[in-house]
């Protein structure tokens, strides 16, 4: 199973402070290993999050955000009954 590596695989300017990202996708995503090289806010707008790190799990769905600090986690993503999956994206550094 191939890495994650966020936000350094997205298509944006890794060299600012701050990088936002508008994340959609059409398919479910189960328990995809992910590697953050920053501190994430996750804005969950369609579907449901799950996540998991060395210190807990945590079932989110999109009335809902996540604060993730950087490192491994695993994360699931699965699908709104409209068939989509969407979150905003904050990445940043200390």
């Amino acid at each position: 199973m191939n890495i994650q590596h966020l936000p350094n695989d997205l298509n944006i300017d890794i060299k600012s402070e701050v990088q936002i990202f508008d994340y959609h996708i059409t398919s479910s995503s189960i328990k995809n290993k992910v590697m953050l090289n920053k501190h994430v806010f996750s804005f969950l707008l369609e579907g449901t999050k799950e996540l998991i790190t060395q210190d807990k799990g945590v079932i989110i769905n999109n009335n809902a955000f996540l604060l993730i600090k950087s490192g491994n986690c695993l994360m699931t993503e699965n699908l709104s009954e409209s068939n989509e999956y969407r979150s905003v994206l904050f990445f940043f550094n200390d």
